[in-house]
């Protein structure tokens, strides 16, 4: 089956509590915010139900949508189907409604349709459970290999493209490329010093030429091995350094390699935080080494960006602050989403004290 459109869920927490609960209000704002998004309205249905709450449906040319409020919670749940692929309309939809309802937080995901490749693995930035369901679209096989007993895996899929599995786990998926580098590369934009960068992890071509565009020119990649790099590159591409650029890709444990690296201006650590480098350490030793050696490598005002993960909770969220405190003197949470990978992801960004 080829999935032919999109089904968005979104959940606004902590709303205004006034417009949660009248029909009309709700009807204006949500009829405004799918002509802003580009969505065309054929019909609109509005229920106040007793004592609370409010569903808003609005029928589209391509499909539905629909709201449904607890104004007692402050809290409102969109259902988005439709029948085209532009993820940025439903993007500026919840980025309306959002500001609309006066939202302190938002969730999205996306449910994909076609066939699914099912995936459990554990989950150390959750504290409720140990392990999540991840859903991923999969498509044809290009190849499996095994080295350094990791077992790599590359598929193609026609709407997310090429998807690099490390352990069952994607470590590169195409189709995320734009809306993950401008979330990676925002604090470049804002500063006049990022011509020392450092990229942890397996980087694709395109995001260290858009660092080199952007600023950079010493680039150290840290990648755990040589032989992971030359498997990776058939999928991520090689990257070839213009003249006026250094490159250079170190291999091994990157908490080891960091070691290595000093004066860095920007740091960038593609390994989600509760990724597969543990090891035998538990989380708050390995992330306490991780941040105490990032700081140690960059210079004092530098920026340091880290891929946190999906399913984020606020103990996993107190832990890294707390822990980045020491070394970075501001730490920001941010969240992108992501939608090959299913909803929102987090990322922590931190300036090095």
């Amino acid at each position: 089956m080829t999935p032919a459109g999109n089904q968005w869920i979104a959940e606004f927490r902590e709303c205004s509590g006034e417009l949660l609960a009248s029909p009309e209000a709700l009807t204006t704002l949500f009829l405004a915010g799918l002509g802003q998004a580009g969505y065309k309205v054929v019909s609109s249905a509005s229920h106040h139900y007793a004592p609370h709450g409010v569903t808003v449906m609005a029928l589209l040319n391509e499909s539905h949508a629909v709201i449904h409020t607890y104004p007692e919670a402050g809290h409102v749940s969109l259902d988005l189907f439709t029948c085209s692929p532009q993820a940025e309309n439903a993007h500026e939809l919840v980025r309306f409604l959002k500001a609309g309802f006066q939202a302190r937080q938002v969730k999205t995901a996306e449910l994909l349709r076609g066939d699914r490749l099912e995936l459990w693995r554990e989950n150390r930035a959750c504290v409720s459970s140990s392990a999540v369901l991840e859903v991923f679209i999969q498509a044809n096989l290009v190849f499996r290999e095994t080295t350094d007993n990791r077992l790599v895996e590359c598929y193609h899929n026609e709407r997310f493209g090429k998807i690099l599995m490390m352990d069952g786990y994607p470590r590169y998926i195409e189709s995320e490329a734009p809306d993950l580098h401008s979330i990676l590369l925002q604090p470049l934009q804002h500063s006049d010093s990022g011509s020392s960068v450092v990229v942890l992890g397996l980087a694709s071509e395109r995001l260290l030429r858009e660092l080199v565009d952007g600023g950079a020119t010493t680039l150290i990649q840290i990648v755990d091995s040589e032989k992971q790099m030359d498997i990776a590159s058939r999928v991520v591409g090689s990257f070839q350094a213009p003249g006026s650029v250094s490159y250079e890709v170190r291999y091994g444990v990157p908490c080891e390699i960091l070691r290595t690296v000093s004066e860095c201006d920007y740091l960038v650590s593609l390994d989600e935080l509760h990724g597969a480098h543990y090891g035998t350490l538990s989380r708050e030793r390995y992330l306490e080494t991780l941040f105490v050696e990032c700081g140690r490598a960059m210079r004092a005002g530098g920026s340091a960006t880290f891929c946190c993960g999906p399913s984020i909770e606020q103990p996993f969220i107190e832990l890294v602050s707390g822990i980045l405190t020491p070394y970075f003197s501001t730490s920001t949470f941010v969240q992108g989403h992501l939608p090959a990978r299913g909803g929102m992801h987090t990322f922590v960004r931190a300036i090095c004290s």
